[in-house]
């Protein structure tokens, strides 16, 4: 992994969860703390008694009251055990404080390693877990490791009743399994150039064949990384982006619904509860309600907002969209709000496209380009569009070679007559290990050129053509 890349996360520390075999032969004891079980390991067994798993418990330890949980299932590498992943993920959502929203279960396959056999167990104890602990059905997540990712890329495709998302290191098992719904089962899937034991070449193609039958896939591939697990910042991006998935097969009930249904009135309706509706969208609270209920219920009202004649509404949506990933209708409704007229709201929207892009969304890098590379607007709006790119770039210039039109777009800039962009551009550049070819962005124009040009052929090479619909930089 870079050294750009590594000093970006600060990472919190935590006791690891140790495991006694004698504790493992019983189920961990009630706790009085909001309906959780004490920290620990524990058993279950089926009331038949033919399915039985073992388990880590890691509770959070201040939850909210009365609030349902996310949950995170740990699934370990061959040989690994149930508390592999436990403390590294633990740490964390610590560092991104919201480690007192999850629940962690680290769970141990009947084998050294997870099989096909492994699924009744899996899927009973989730079903367990789901009415023994306050767990919200929407966020069921997995994260695995090696083996144990094997069997997520399976596993959450065709159950994507129980699971929402799963991030998951060195591994790989092909496309979409069939009978599997090809929009569910989201992942983050990473794999290492240096892994000798899991060949990220292998696995490569499986992850993009996923994405292309419209599976939302985040793919990394650090050319650094080798058969690991939990590496920073991979770590922390990952788990951002699995805190924002919701299943797309659980609707909201209750009062979220509620609220749903208040703001999806607001489509041309002139009436009482349209009003409520779009006067809804200008209030703080409404988007605090929003972002916690998440997932595709609320891109109608989100798009709507976007599209809003009140300042208030679009800056509220454009801030949340910065936050987590949306539809292509927000990513539409945000490309024609990099010209808004308040500036606000402008640079909400650029931030909400980097942070769409940066999550490979499609259609989300093309109007940074477009803004970054255009000289009739101001340096603070072209400066911002850079650093929307340039965030969008960093992880994916690593290795995994996908951003080709975000990292493009910091080539080109190599060549703009603005030094400030120059500067900015080859500074972020710096994660792709080029050693620089030489560019100086504070040389002159002749100077600079021959190093720009090995620029765009190491760019040429690396990530295809340069993109039509815009040019370089003048």
């Amino acid at each position: 992994m870079s050294r750009h890349l590594l000093a970006l996360v600060v990472i919190a520390i935590v006791a690891s969860v140790t495991m006694s075999a004698d504790a493992m032969a019983a189920t961990a004891p009630p706790a009085a703390n909001g309906g959780l079980d004490a920290a620990g390991p524990g058993t279950w067994t089926s009331d038949d008694g033919k399915l039985r798993i073992t388990y880590v418990f890691a509770p959070p330890a201040h939850p909210q009251p009365g609030a349902k949980l996310a949950v995170v299932f740990g699934f370990h590498g061959n040989n690994g055990d149930a508390a592999q992943e436990v403390a590294s993920t633990a740490a964390t959502l610590e560092a991104m404080k919201i480690r007192d929203q999850y629940l962690i279960v680290g769970l141990k396959s009947m084998g050294t390693g997870w099989a096909v056999e492994d699924d009744p167990v899996v899927s009973a104890f989730v079903h367990h877990a789901l009415k023994r602990w306050p767990i919200d059905p929407r966020r069921v997540y997995g994260i695995g490791y090696s083996g144990g990712s094997f069997f997520l890329n399976r596993f959450v495709p065709l159950n994507s009743d129980l699971f929402a998302a799963a991030v998951t290191w060195v591994g790989g098992g092909g496309a979409n399994p069939v009978g599997a719904p090809a929009d569910c089962g989201a992942r983050y899937w990473i794999n290492g150039g240096k892994d000798t034991t899991v060949s990220a070449a292998s696995c490569r193609p499986q992850a993009l064949a996923a994405k292309a039958q419209g599976t939302p896939v985040v793919y990394r591939e650090p050319r650094d990384l080798g058969h690991s697990f939990a590496v920073e910042p991979l770590q922390a991006d990952a788990l951002a982006w699995l805190d924002r998935q919701r299943n797309v097969n659980v609707p909201p009930l209750g009062a979220e619904a509620d609220l749903i249904a208040l703001l999806s009135s607001d489509k041309g309706d002139k009436g009482d509860k349209g009003d409520k509706g779009a006067k809804a969208l200008e209030k703080p609270a409404t988007w605090t309600q929003l972002f916690a209920i998440g997932g595709r219920p609320i891109m109608p009202a989100v798009a709507a907002a976007l599209g809003s004649e009140a300042t208030t509404a679009r800056l509220n949506a454009a801030t949340l969209c910065a936050k987590t990933p949306v539809d292509a209708a927000c990513i539409a409704a945000l490309s024609t709000l990099i010209d808004d007229k308040d500036q606000r709201v402008r640079t909400a929207a650029i931030e909400a496209l980097g942070t769409q892009a940066s999550w490979q969304q499609p259609g989300a890098a093309t109007p940074l380009r477009r803004l970054a590379l255009a000289h009739d607007r101001k340096l603070p709006d072209r400066g911002a569009a850079l650093t929307a790119v340039a965030r969008a770039a960093a992880l994916d210039l690593t290795g995994a070679y996908l951003a080709g039109e975000s990292v493009w777009t910091l080539v080109d800039l190599l060549a703009d007559d603005a030094a400030p962009l120059r500067v900015a551009a080859f500074a972020a550049l710096a994660p792709a290990d080029t050693g620089g070819f030489g560019y100086d962005p504070k040389l002159g124009t002749e100077q600079r050129k021959a190093a720009a040009q090995r620029w765009s052929d190491w760019c040429a090479k690396t990530y295809g053509e340069r993109p039509k619909d815009t040019g370089e930089a003048k």
